[in-house]
């Protein structure tokens, strides 16, 4: 019975984890730099919506890459980064490819972490 709890804690921090504090580290980090060509949100031409896509799509990727780690589908995993990288990466100009890339390759560096330590804890509640 303990341990089942001690599962879903698990499951449910982790889950908190890449979601919102995650988020919030990688927006605040890529405030740090100046991208070439970096689009200002006023200049964007976006609507609110459409502004905050990019905070929904690393919110997925996220939650699919934690889903994949724990249940060891590692190959996922590389379709989802070749995806991205194919749809994202396109047409677009230097500065935005470096910005974009370099939150994505936060974010899955993030969520493998999280995956790696949820694998680790469950391991250690099993014996």
């Amino acid at each position: 019975m303990l341990y089942q709890y001690l599962l879903y804690l698990i499951l449910l921090v982790g889950y908190i984890i890449i979601l919102w504090p995650s988020g919030y580290a990688i927006r605040r980090f890529l405030e740090n730099f100046e991208f070439e060509n970096k689009f200002k949100k006023d200049e964007t031409g976006l609507n609110s919506s459409q502004k905050h896509a990019g905070t929904y799509i690393g919110y997925f990727e996220r939650f699919l890459i934690l889903i994949f780690m724990l249940t060891d589908q590692f190959v996922a995993i590389g379709f989802l980064i070749t995806a991205k990288s194919i749809f994202r990466f396109e047409k677009s100009p230097r500065g935005i490819v470096e910005y974009f890339l370099m939150g994505t390759l936060m974010s899955y560096a993030i969520a493998i972490s999280v995956g790696e330590i949820m694998q680790y804890l469950i391991i250690m509640i099993q014996s």
